[in-house]
This record gives structure tokens, C-alpha cells and sequence, in this order.
């Protein structure tokens, strides 16, 4: 008797710790609740999560204050808002706690349809877009396609909704890598150069190249129908003849006079 009393303890014993270990692994490595739904715990040490159809999540260290429980899902395909009549390539991935702001960018990988599009075309016309799931406002954001594995590549600063589409060649053709504004450094200006900024035109394919002093005063400007800056374009904020590229590694703006170089930051600007 007492041998069959110790052998149903013993069982209850191993039953509750099977049960333990079973929650530590999941709350560890995430629980597929569904087939279109992942959920995990993500901390400050970062990680990553796996979702539906292929999509992952990358988080890098201290992205997050403290262990969030993520959830990864689709949007059922009739209740995906309209995004203008753009052809979406992908499905349509739902990052809960939506809102949730992170203190550094989030990497996400989509895979999308390429269909019968040749390689350029995936490079120049995938992009990513973003919306809050109930108030559709969709905003895109930059990216890279991995045309080896068909996946698209790009960062976020907050969850809502993320799906892929396919541009026209016309807006593609339109396209810059580097908008904005870029400051130079106290000390380290050519040609009296302290804040360069390429901005498009929203009503056609237009650029202007702005070159300006500490005073905020023009020293430059000329618009034109193509990005990158024209190589032959002649920038004279002074006596010497300038040239600007962009230095896609780093993000910064390099305006090169004569034997001065200048490297300018967007970071400057704040």
C-alpha cells in the first residue's frame, strides 16, 4: 500500500513539474497559439520573434525598458484597410501591443510575392508601409530587398500594421535614398557650409539642392528632375567650385571644396 501511495505522489510530482517546465520554455521561446498567431516575451536583452508566413522580428539589446509579452498575427484579408490602389505583395502583419515605442528601432524581415518581377524592379519598387490598425494612415518606410530570398528588410519605431507593396515604375523612377536636412560641426564647415538640405517636390519629380550658412542664409539652391545629385551639377557657395555626395554607410552628407572636406550629420541638426 505504501508503495502505491509513494508511486501516485511521485507521478503528481513529475506531472506539475512537466507542467512547470512547459510554461519556462514558452514564456522562453515563444508559443505559436495559432496558425496565424505568435506570442512571446521579450525583455532588454533583446531577441527574436518568428511570426506568421515567415516574417521575423528583430530586437536589439535595451529596445525595450522591460518584458513585454509580443504578439505577431495577420490581418484577415477583408479587413485590411485600402492603401490607395497600390498592389500589395504581401500579407499583412498585425504587431501587438500596438503603440508600443521602442527605445531603438526594431528590425523586421517580410517575405513578399516577387511574381514575374525582374530583380531591378525589386529593388526599386518593394517598399515597406505602416498604419495604425483602426485609424488606416499609411506611412512607407525605407527598406531593402533581398531579392535572393524574396524578403524586404527595414526598420521600425513602434508597432501597428506592416505590409508590403509594389510601386509604380513612375514613382520608383522618382525616388531618393537621402532627404532631409544634414548640419556640419562648430569647427569643421567648408566654404562657410553649415546646413545642406535635399528636399522633393510632393506635386512632381522635383529635388532642390539647399546650401546654407550658421545664419540659416542661402548660399545655394538649384532644383532638378533626378536623384542621385547630378555629378556635373557646379555648387559655388564660394570662391571654390563644391561637390556633395551621400554616403549611404554612415548617413552623412559629404561636401568636398577644393582640399576642404566636410562630413555633416543629420544628428547635428538637433
Amino acid at each position: 500500500m505504501n508503495r502505491v501511495k509513494m508511486r501516485g505522489f511521485i507521478f503528481r510530482i513529475s506531472f506539475f513539474l512537466l507542467l512547470a517546465g512547459g510554461f519556462v520554455i514558452s514564456s522562453c521561446t515563444g508559443d505559436k497559439v495559432t496558425a496565424d498567431e505568435v506570442r512571446m516575451i521579450i525583455g532588454p536583452y533583446g531577441g527574436e520573434v518568428l511570426g506568421p508566413k515567415g516574417t521575423r522580428l528583430v530586437f536589439p539589446p535595451d529596445a525595450l525598458t522591460y518584458e513585454v509579452p509580443i504578439i505577431l498575427s495577420e490581418v484577415p484579408e477583408g479587413e485590411v484597410p485600402q492603401n490607395g490602389d497600390l498592389e500589395r505583395i504581401s500579407s499583412v502583419l498585425w504587431m501587438r501591443p500596438e503603440g508600443l515605442t521602442f527605445n531603438r528601432p526594431v528590425t523586421v524581415e517580410m517575405p513578399y510575392r516577387a511574381g514575374q518581377m525582374t530583380e531591378e524592379a525589386q529593388l526599386t519598387q518593394v517598399s515597406a508601409f505602416t498604419s495604425p490598425r483602426f485609424m488606416p494612415d499609411w506611412q512607407e518606410l525605407a527598406g531593402t530587398s533581398q531579392t535572393a530570398t524574396h524578403t524586404f528588410v527595414f526598420e521600425i519605431e513602434h508597432f501597428s500594421i506592416a505590409a508590403l507593396y509594389r510601386i509604380s515604375e513612375e514613382d520608383a523612377a522618382c525616388r531618393c535614398s537621402w532627404l532631409g536636412d544634414w548640419c556640419a560641426g562648430t569647427e569643421s564647415n567648408c566654404a562657410d557650409v553649415s546646413r545642406i538640405s535635399l528636399l522633393r517636390d510632393t506635386e512632381e519629380c522635383a529635388f532642390t539642392l539647399l546650401l546654407a550658412d550658421s545664419e540659416d542664409s542661402e548660399l545655394f539652391s538649384e532644383t532638378f528632375d533626378s536623384c542621385p545629385v547630378p555629378e556635373n551639377l557646379e555648387l559655388q557657395p564660394g570662391d571654390e567650385d563644391c561637390r556633395v555626395t551621400f554616403d549611404e554607410g554612415s548617413g552623412s552628407v559629404i561636401l568636398t571644396c577644393g582640399s576642404c572636406i566636410s562630413e555633416l550629420s543629420q544628428e547635428l541638426c538637433d
